[in-house]
């Protein structure tokens, strides 16, 4: 990872009632800009402008954290009603272990990333229980129950110590075909915290330039793309061809291995692939997990834009119901 220079993350820690973001939520000031987000609004720029107060602040050898609380009220001009608190942590020149934001702790290793709240030591990456012995006996409990399994890996506040889990991967989006609906689903699911691999057969019926994390696969066949891909992802079809959309969506169906699979077009179009499918030897169980219509019920709306937003509301539905079911039953034990 890039080291960042002169910068200050701000995460919320904790998010009591009603508020813009969730515990986890972050966001990188620098002097002269920022990335990711706790938010928007009067809490954002309020945090933005501490943190840049404290780049302004001469940098010690330890590494600098204050916290603070805010209450979402009149005081701030926001109605939410609720509070959070935030952590401020300054990275500076050289530092090891740097921060980023949003998909910055995905790219450390599967582990828990663990500081104190007060300035002082760097984080550390703990890997497995045995690296536990130097954390104070109560963090080092927790820890080691969230690597074994027997606590819920979330972010958690224990004895004035923030826990962090690194190594979440985000959930892998492909989408077949850059036309225009293609492109509208692109601009919209860009903004999130997803993976997207955008397919088509050439590199001229992409958009020139791309926002976001968005890694382009130009395949001749796509359906062999489709082959390739990850088991457990999502999958949008909707190329210029009818023949390449049966074509992937007979790859991914003959694989079964998806978390979802979806076909952009009507119920007529859906009737007829389901015929050629089962011709081709695809087995009726595998065929119901075909979804077609594509998006969200209660929008009817055919253009781009529209079929976009109910699309992504749909990746987003499904997502979040896997997250929840791969939740530990287990209840949280008190970190006291």
């Amino acid at each position: 990872m890039a080291v960042l220079q002169d910068a200050v993350r701000v995460t919320i820690i904790e998010a009591d009632g009603s508020s813009p973001r969730e515990a986890g939520a972050c966001m990188v000031v620098s002097v002269d800009g920022s990335t990711g987000t706790i938010g928007g609004g009067a809490l954002e720029h309020q945090a933005i402008a501490r943190a840049r107060a404290m780049l302004g602040e001469q940098p010690g050898s330890e590494w600098q954290r204050h916290t603070e609380k805010i209450a979402l009220g009149p005081s701030l001009g926001q109605c939410c009603g609720g509070a959070v608190r935030l952590l401020y942590e300054r990275i500076g020149a050289g530092r090891s272990g740097t921060l980023g934001c949003n998909k910055a702790t995905s790219a450390f290793q599967p582990g828990l990333l663990v500081r104190p709240l007060a300035s002082g030591p760097p984080p550390r990456l703990v890997l497995e229980r045995r690296e536990t012995q130097r954390l104070p006996p109560p963090v080092a409990r927790a820890v080691a129950e969230m690597l074994s399994g027997l606590r819920p890996r979330r972010l958690a506040l224990v004895r004035d110590w923030l826990i962090e889990p690194t190594g979440d991967r985000r959930p892998r989006f492909y989408l077949y075909g850059a036309g225009h609906v293609g492109r509208a689903i692109v601009a919209v699911a860009a903004t999130l915290r997803i993976d997207i691999v955008w397919v088509d057969t050439a590199r001229d019926r992409f958009p020139e330039s791309l926002a976001g994390d968005i890694h382009i696969e130009i395949a001749a066949d796509p359906a062999i793309a489709a082959g390739r891909a990850e088991a457990n992802c999502y999958h949008l079809v909707m190329t210029y061809s009818h023949a390449i959309d049966l074509a992937v969506c007979h790859a991914l169906l003959q694989r079964n291995d998806f978390a979802f699979l979806g076909l952009i077009g009507s119920k007529t179009k859906r009737a007829r692939f389901l015929s050629r499918l089962r011709q081709a030897g695809i087995a009726d169980a595998a065929l119901q997990r075909l979804t077609s219509p594509i998006g969200i019920g209660g929008i009817t709306g055919k253009e781009p834009a529209t079929i976009a937003v109910a699309a992504v509301a749909q990746l987003l539905q499904l997502i979040e119901a896997s997250r929840q079911m791969k939740r530990p039953e287990a209840t949280e034990a008190s970190a006291s």
